[in-house]
């Protein structure tokens, strides 16, 4: 009765229920967990009555999917209980259901759940449901079928995203949530993984594996280890346990598009780690990169004494008592350290002593210790634990003098606890590896699930490092025959295929990226690069560089290939592969555009002969941005090779491949040029005449003519083709697509690439659509609707073209070169779009105000801005808005106007961005214009017409304004005459502009005119000067007018019309106040210039110093080095100091900052009584804003002149003014005492005025100076300097011992002579150096080679010493450098960084000290030891200084005056870094400037550089047998010099002959091919650049640690350059060393290098600059150091000799045509061995 009772109330309450849920609930919800525990009771008892139930369940169950879906995130918990248990009874019950409820059940209310649930409950229990179901082995009519369980588990695996984790249930929880939340996820993609294992381990589901091969790929990469293992085992079951058969399913089987982006090289590992068999134990390769460290590899980067300490202990614990009779033996003889007979060996009686010497691992050699080479590398049949004692008795621990052995000996009994403790540990470690050899399987396992931790950056680098290594040997390994087929027919599909594109982003470990390195790695093991191409086509190399973002390897690659060919150059023009890696080679080059490489590529080529001369003119023509040539040197080249063209088909024969490629090249470069020329008329008329129209340079041409119907046509053409369809397209555009044919026509070659390239430029596409809707639309209705719909349609296509242009950039490589500029050019295009549709919302805005405050009173709106209008009030509201939006206008125009591109941007780029302006511009001037003239009487409407007259107006001069700046910089980029042709439009486009554009165009017209002068005829140039004279300058202000006659006074002065010259600057002068700087420059230069006809010199310097009072810093340097040039003849002729004087009277009104970069040659003036007065006046007021500089100056001056033993010189007396006071020069006394007098004078004036400072400075400098060389380091320099100088004697063929060797000998041997505590220790030493250098040895007038091995040996055996006895760190002593430790930046704030003033001071770049770090680091360089000291800036930045300080100087020493030598070049080298270099288009497209340390000197002695962690030098990277090169050279060298040549071969043949040193080196730097290439090209760049210099300047480079490189970027540093003015020993070649020349190859010496020399040739031949007139005071200031004794008349006239020389050897680089041939030889003798052989050895041109 009571289980009646239950089943009536069970069926009652589901039914119910069933019948009435709601959205809100149910109606008897209470009643359902009773329900549902009956029926569980039921189905226990009586199932059959439960099955009577299932249509009631099914109807309840929709009802809870239905309101559980519903409620989204905010699902009721409750629901999912009820869902569960109505699962729960359905399960097996499927065969119950109708037709119609079970299709319902499983088509409709399972996938519902699946997808749209947010419950990982719901979820789990449906996976738990059909787990169930497969593995249920009863009536299979009551479980779903198998095509319906497949559905489900597709549905399941479609709801993992790319991660594996079900993406529709990572629900926004609070923080404390999110980490239960994942553990929940990943619990759920771990139980859907084991049914998808469950259904490929049973044998009955073999259909369905099929269909979830995807769901298995994804259990390959599982984070669970054990269930990732079980599928690998199944996998590895059902594969072959073989190599090839691995490689076949990893390139040819598996389709690795369902990973996705995960890094599926790991399970590629697994499949190979798998293989190796595990009853081979491993075995450890001897060699020393492959084994473990062990315990004692840190002791070798301890300190001495540390390192000792451990032996000392290790004894200890071994043998305590040994160490007494060690300690009992030193003591009996303290005073020798070591016993100092040559190859003394260690005594092996007492066992300590035995343990300590083999232990220490050194040699008694003289009186230094050497190393002995010991193998540190486990062997094969040795065990661990013999390997690590053994290690222990050879580490390279050096041996500490024994006098200060006993004070090391006492250590602590616990030191001794835990050295034992350690070294015990050390060997049960070993013990417990040593098991790994028997276990091969527990090392790989552990390896692959080390690596299936996580998918970090770390772990795909390990694994694609794992990958590279073995895939090459695995290659080797298999049969040939599945090596040829892997080659020929899988390797190519494979790397085309389209499963990889998920991964482009992933660079650089994405899979295919490191297979291809792999693959790279292996051809280059085998030094056979060259048969990597053939294997992978070019075409393939190209697209996956393109594609996954490997340029710089494709590009690579396919140079080394086509490089390879070399020898079979010319018989390969007709090679497909030749040809086509040629072809995917300049495509790669110009999508990064690398134009130098390009261009050498295309001169690299075989040209058909008739046009070769042809196409290298144009090339290096428009290398150099000279477009204009080349485009008639490109039009000729065209015009014959469609002469041959037409022969070739008369003859009935095809068009040669490479013809088709060298007319699409030619006409590529064709149309650069035309756009570069801004000639774009004609190419709309070159587009119009093709039979297959290029539809994208259409485009560029129709939207400049603003003809936007067209426009509108031809992107409805792009778009066809870009989608792939034909529609509406003409017969000629249909004809592009047939490219395939086998007979293309040359017109078509340009056009694929462009088609085949149109879907990488999307956001091109879209702001050509933008600009389209913009100036089509707006422009041409009043429709306030189709205005806000066309700006919506805006504001996305904005969107859309942001957004490519991202995509874009993140497929270019991750190194910011000039492969970014086109799109950094295109976001400014895309921001000014934004700008541009505010300007015409503005517009549009104050047309609908005018409109409506002219209508009737009406209450309404049409503006898009909402505005209020009532009777009587409307046109104060529209007022107060339209105001509002002209300051808006005006604001953007604004910004425009001061947001300019950069000079060394491409001419075509500014005219994109200047068309696109003057059509904004243009759209206001037109609504204003249209707004005036339509304006209504009405009161309101007269009130607006002056805003629209103000709007109209400015339109029309920024119309103007924009014309006129884009001709500016075309006459900036050498194009004058395309710089009148843009000119001409102001006057035809724009019939009336303000006065001041027409004064502009005029301005820069005459400039165009001044530079054309040179080469037009009498009858041009008058023609010119008569056009000035028309021009009408009625309307002219009086600063337009002192600017025209300035003008026209160096026009005149160009014909030699002095006079009128004279009066034109005169008169320009008197008219204006303002704006005067240029007119002085001119007059100033053009005196200068006639100096010999006027003679003013006082006058010249009048017009110098009226310009510098309104110049910058920077731009008046040029000026004052001329002016100080010109101080020299201030005493000549009787002048009776006027120059001085006229200084002293304008010294108010020039900025300060001014003078700051010529403090070096004040004082220097000062010192040698030259202007002293004045100079003392420009000295007091720097002395106010910068006394750091000065008193840094007349410190380190007043402490030469104290140490300076010289003859005094006696001054002549001179009249002196009463107005001057006569207390500064005295007459009866010496020039070096009145200026020691002056410098004290200066040194009390700063004391006065700045206290502080110069005592902080005292103790600075006085505390640095006590930081000096040890006496071996000191003793090391000395050596190198006689090794030097012995050398450089002997390369002049002087045999004579010089007396400067001599005399530094001498002066060691006294050294080492002297008492001191300090060479107490060195008794031996000086016994055996004093031996070795007697007096006949030194009494020899020859340099024997004797003593030359005897310098080498006493340098390699101090070098030795100093590396074993002397700390690398030390630190400094807290007492000695108490204030130096101690330095407060808070109180003496002001201090700044070492060589921080040699600029006047910039906030952005300004830094001051703000701690001294306490350590010394000793560093080698330039074969000296320094000491490295480090400081910190008040910013933070840690920056490191070498500190060179001599120990002693002796007679010889020219230190000081070396070091103003260098400084004074520097000096030169900015100046010329900011006047032309950084000026020049070409020089800046290349990245090119000068790159100075800080350099600082304290004291005559004392100097602070700047240290470059990252620099290296060339000789370091060489570092192999160079001194052997050099002893060698000298052994065979003849008494004549005559068998230069022989020796050259001889050493390189038997020394090095490898080439290949720096590209080695290289490779090892850089590991991926970005930073290779970025570093060969910039290196390159470099190298031609400061070849330049040194060609012109004549900087002796080319000597012995001059290259350093900056590693970080390629840059070259050259240090210690020096100005050569004898022009016999000036270097009037470049060269390129071997090393060199393969490094750069081919390719960039015909790019990069010949586009640099020519370019700074260029740059520097510019009359403009003017070089050799600033170069003069410089060249003066190096003779007075070298020749002091000269008079100022010989030093003057010789400084004018050498500027005569530079300026004629300049001036022959003014003419294109010499310059490209003077440079041709040059590159081409670089390499020369002839050339090379005459090199000094010191620059080892052997390498």
């Amino acid at each position: 009765m009571g289980f009646c009772k239950i089943k009536r109330i069970a069926r009652t309450t589901i039914g119910a229920n069933a019948t009435n849920v709601s959205a809100a609930g149910f109606g008897s919800i209470h009643t359902l967990p009773v329900a549902f525990g009956y029926l569980k009771i039921i189905e226990k008892q009586q199932p059959k009555y439960v099955d009577k139930l299932t249509p009631h369940i099914t109807k309840l169950l929709q009802k809870l999917i239905k309101d559980h879906t519903s409620a989204g995130v905010d699902y009721n918990a409750a629901f999912t209980e009820y869902i569960v248990e109505c699962l729960t009874l359905l399960k097996y019950r499927i065969g119950q259901l109708t037709s119609d409820l079970r299709k319902q059940f499983m088509n409709n209310f399972l996938p519902c759940l699946i997808e749209k649930s947010h419950d990982i409950t719901l979820v789990r229990a449906i996976i738990r449901l059909v787990y169930d179901w497969l593995k249920w082995r009863g009536d299979v009519q009551l479980v779903p079928s198998l095509k319906e369980k497949s559905q489900l588990l597709l549905k399941l695996l479609q709801c993992i995203d790319k991660s594996g984790r079900f993406h529709q249930h990572q629900q926004q929880q609070q923080q404390q949530q999110q980490q239960q939340q994942q553990i929940n996820e990943n619990d759920l993609t771990n139980s859907f993984l084991e049914l998808i294992l469950h259904v490929y381990q049973e044998s009955n589901y073999r259909e369905l594996c099929i269909k979830l091969e995807a769901a298995f790929i994804l259990g390959l990469k599982s984070t669970n280890q054990q269930l990732r293992k079980q599928f690998f085992l199944i996998l590895d079951k059902n594969l072959r346990k073989t190599l090839h058969d691995r490689l076949l399913f990893i390139f040819l089987s598996q389709n690795w598009e369902y990973l996705g982006q995960h890094y599926w090289i790991k399970q590629c590992l697994e499949l190979f780690y798998t293989c190796a068999s595990s009853t081979i134990p491993l075995s450890i390769v001897d060699n020393r990169t492959s084994v473990l460290p062990s315990l004692t590899s840190v002791i070798k980067s301890g300190e001495f004494y540390d390192r000792y300490d451990f032996m000392i202990d290790y004894v200890k614990t071994k043998n305590p008592s040994a160490i007494e009779n060690v300690v009992v033996k030193t003591e009996q003889n303290p005073d020798v350290s070591i016993k100092m007979e040559v190859n003394d060996k260690p005594s092996t009686q007492n066992p300590a002593y035995s343990i300590i010497s083999n232990a220490l691992g050194v040699t008694a050699m003289s009186t230094l210790v050497t190393k002995k080479q010991r193998s540190s590398s486990i062997s094969i049949n040795e065990s661990k634990v013999k390997h690590f004692k053994r290690t222990i008795s050879f580490e390279n621990i050096r041996r500490l003098p024994t006098d200060q052995i006993s004070d090391i000996f006492e250590r602590e009994a616990t030191n001794k606890i835990q050295l034992t403790e350690l070294i015990n540990d050390e060997i049960n470690f070993l013990k417990n590896l040593s098991s790994i050899q028997l276990k091969s399987n527990d090392l790989f396992d552990s390896i692959i699930q080390f690596l299936h931790t996580n998918n970090s950056v770390i772990i795909d680098k390990l694994t694609h490092h794992l990958f590279i290594d073995i895939l090459p040997k695995i290659l080797r390994l298999i049969p040939e025959k599945y090596r040829i087929i892997l080659f020929q027919q899988i390797i190519q599909p494979f790397f085309v295929s389209g499963t990889h594109l998920q991964q482009r982003d992933l660079y650089p470990y994405s899979s295919l990226n490191t297979i291809l390195e792999a693959f790279y790695y292996m051809f280059k093991n085998n030094n056979n690069i060259s048969e990597f191409v053939p294997i992978i086509r070019p075409v393939i190399l190209k697209y996956i560089g393109k594609t996954h973002n490997t340029w710089h390897r494709s590009i690579l690659l396919l140079e080394q290939y086509i490089l390879d060919q070399q020898p079979n150059h010319e018989s390969l023009t007709n090679d497909e592969t030749y040809n086509e890696s040629l072809n995917s080679l300049s495509e790669l080059y110009e999508h990064l555009n690398e134009d130098d490489y390009n261009i050498s590529l295309w001169l690299y080529r075989q040209f058909t002969p008739n046009i070769k001369l042809l196409v290298s003119n144009a090339l290096q023509y428009e290398q150099l941005g000279q477009f204009q040539q080349a485009l008639d040197y490109y039009t000729q080249s065209i015009k014959l090779l469609e002469t041959d063209q037409i022969s070739f088909v008369s003859s009935s024969s095809s068009t040669p491949f490479f013809q088709l490629d060298e007319y699409s090249f030619l006409e590529q470069h064709w149309i650069k040029c035309t756009k570069e020329l801004n000639q774009w008329d004609t190419l709309m008329s070159y587009c119009k005449q093709q039979s297959n129209r290029d539809h994208l340079l259409y485009l560029d041409c129709t939207w400049r003519s603003a003809n936007w119907s067209l426009m509108k046509e031809t992107l409805g053409q792009l778009d066809a083709m870009c989608n792939g369809t034909n529609m509406n397209l003409t017969n000629s555009s249909i004809q592009t697509f047939q490219f395939l044919n086998q007979n293309p026509t040359l017109t078509q070659s340009t056009i694929i690439s462009n088609i085949l390239t149109v879907k990488d430029f999307q956001w091109k596409f879209a702001l050509y659509r933008c600009y389209l809707t913009l100036c089509s639309t707006i422009t041409n209705t009043d429709d306030p609707t189709i205005y806000q719909t066309t700006m919506n349609i805006t504001e996305r296509l904005i969107d859309y073209s942001s957004l490519n242009a991202l995509k874009e950039w993140k497929h270019l490589p991750n190194y910011i070169s000039n492969s970014h500029l086109n799109l950094l050019q295109a976001s400014q295009r895309i921001i000014e779009l934004q700008e541009s549709a505010q300007i015409l919302l503005n517009i549009q805005t104050n047309t609908n105000n005018n409109n409506n405050s002219g209508g009737n009173n009406n209450n309404t709106s049409t503006s898009i801005i909402s505005t209020t209008t009532t009777n009587g009030n409307t046109s104060t509201t529209t007022n107060i808005r339209q105001t509002t939006n002209i300051h808006e206008l005006r604001t953007i125009v604004k910004t425009w106007k001061s947001r300019l591109p950069l000079i060394n941007d491409s001419l075509s780029f500014w005219n994109d961005i200047f068309t696109w302006r003057e059509l904004q511009y243009g759209t206001i001037s037109s609504q204003s214009d249209k707004d005036i003239n339509g304006t209504n009487t009405s009161l309101t409407s007269n009130t607006n017409t002056g805003t629209n007259t103000g709007q109209f107006l400015l339109g029309i001069h920024a119309i103007a304004q924009s014309i006129t700046q884009l001709g500016k910089i075309a006459r900036k980029h050498h194009m004058p005459n395309i710089c009148m042709e843009i000119l001409s439009r102001i006057g035809t486009v724009i019939p009336s502009v303000p006065v001041v554009d027409s004064f502009q165009k005029i301005k820069q017209i005459i400039k165009c005119y001044l530079i054309l002068l040179p080469t037009l005829s009498s009858d041009d140039v008058q023609d010119i000067f008569d056009l000035i004279e028309q021009a009408n300058t009625k309307y002219f202000t009086k600063d337009m007018m002192s600017e025209f006659y300035s003008l026209k006074a160096v026009a005149y002065s160009k014909l030699d019309r002095h006079d009128e010259s004279q009066k034109l600057f005169s008169r320009s002068t008197q008219l204006s106040d303002t704006s005067l700087t240029r007119t002085w420059i001119n007059w100033g230069d053009f005196l200068l210039k006639q100096s010999t006809i006027f003679n003013d010199d006082e006058s010249i310097l009048v017009c110098y110093l009226n310009a510098c009072k309104d110049l910058n810093e920077i731009k008046a340097r040029s000026i004052l080095s001329k002016m100080f040039y010109l101080l020299s003849r201030d005493n000549e002729n009787d002048n009776n100091n006027k120059l001085s004087i006229c200084i002293e009277r304008y010294l108010s009104l020039i900025p300060v900052q001014h003078w700051l970069f010529w403090l070096p040659q004040i004082l220097n003036k000062l010192i040698r009584n030259e202007s002293s007065q004045c100079m003392f006046a420009i000295l007091t007021e720097l002395i106010r804003l910068y006394p750091q500089a000065v008193y840094i100056q007349i410190k380190k001056n007043y402490k030469k002149l104290i140490e300076n033993n010289q003859e005094e010189k006696q001054i002549p007396e001179t009249p002196t003014t009463p107005t001057i006071e006569n207390t500064l020069n005295l007459p009866t006394i010496s020039i070096r005492q009145q200026a020691i007098n002056n410098l004290k004078r200066l040194e009390q004036i700063l004391l006065e005025q700045h206290p502080t400072i110069v005592r902080t400075l005292d103790i600075i400098i006085e505390q640095l100076h006590t930081i000096n060389e040890t006496f071996f380091e000191y003793m090391i320099k000395r050596l190198y300097e006689c090794q030097r100088k012995i050398y450089q004697d002997l390369f002049e063929n002087r045999k004579i011992l010089s007396n400067d060797i001599k005399l530094i000998i001498q002066h060691i041997k006294d050294l080492l002579n002297n008492d001191e505590k300090e060479f107490q220790h060195m008794k031996q030493l000086k016994i055996q150096f004093w031996n070795d250098f007697n007096e006949s040895v030194l009494n020899n007038t020859h340099i024997s080679r004797s003593f030359i091995l005897l310098i080498s040996k006493w340098i390699s055996l101090i070098e030795r010493r100093i590396e074993q006895t002397e700390p690398r760190i030390k630190y400094l002593n807290q007492t000695k450098y108490l204030h130096l430790l101690s330095f407060n930046s808070q109180i003496t704030n002001d201090i700044n960084m070492p060589g921080e003033l040699w600029h006047a001071p910039e906030a952005n770049f300004y830094f001051r000290i703000n701690k001294f770090f306490p350590t010394i680091e000793r560093i080698y360089k330039h074969e000296r030891y320094f000491n490295r000291i480090t400081i910190r800036a008040h910013n933070g930045k840690i920056m490191y200084y070498i500190l060179s300080n001599s120990y002693q100087t002796i007679s010889i020493d020219k230190c000081n005056s070396q070091w103003e030598l260098e400084e004074n070049t520097i000096q030169f080298l900015k100046m010329i870094n900011n006047i032309c270099i950084r000026k020049e288009k070409e020089l800046l497209k290349r990245h090119t400037q000068i790159f100075f340390p800080h350099l600082c000197t304290y004291l005559p002695s004392l100097r602070l550089i700047e240290d470059n962690r990252s620099t290296i030098n060339l000789i370091e990277i060489y570092n192999d047998r160079l001194m052997l090169s050099i002893k060698k050279y000298y052994e065979l060298l003849d008494d004549n010099n005559d068998n230069l040549l022989n020796i050259y071969q001889v050493i390189q043949n038997e020394y090095f002959t490898n080439k290949q040193l720096l590209h080695q080196w290289t490779l090892n730097e850089y590991s991926n091919a970005t930073g290779y290439f970025s570093f060969r090209k910039i290196f390159t760049i470099s190298i031609g650049f400061y070849s330049t210099l040194n060609y012109i300047f004549g900087f002796n480079m080319y000597t012995n640690n001059q290259l350093n490189i900056q590693r970080s970027i390629g840059n070259i540093n050259p240090l210690y350059l020096k100005l050569q003015y004898d022009s016999n020993k000036q270097e009037e070649n470049i060269y390129l060393t071997p090393n060199i020349d393969t490094f750069i190859n081919c390719f960039g010496k015909m790019g990069p290098l010949t586009g640099t020399i020519l370019a700074t040739l260029t740059a520097l031949a510019q009359p403009k600059h003017q070089i050799a007139e600033y170069l003069k005071i410089f060249y003066k200031e190096d003779i007075h150091i070298k020749q002091p004794e000269l008079t100022q008349k010989e030093c003057v006239n010789l400084v004018e000799d050498i500027a005569h020389q530079l300026e004629t050897k300049l001036n022959q680089f003014t003419n294109f045509d010499v310059s490209k041939t003077i440079v041709s030889q040059l590159v081409q003798k670089s390499t020369d061995i002839n050339q090379l052989s005459r090199l000094n050895p010191l620059y080892y041109p052997w390498l």
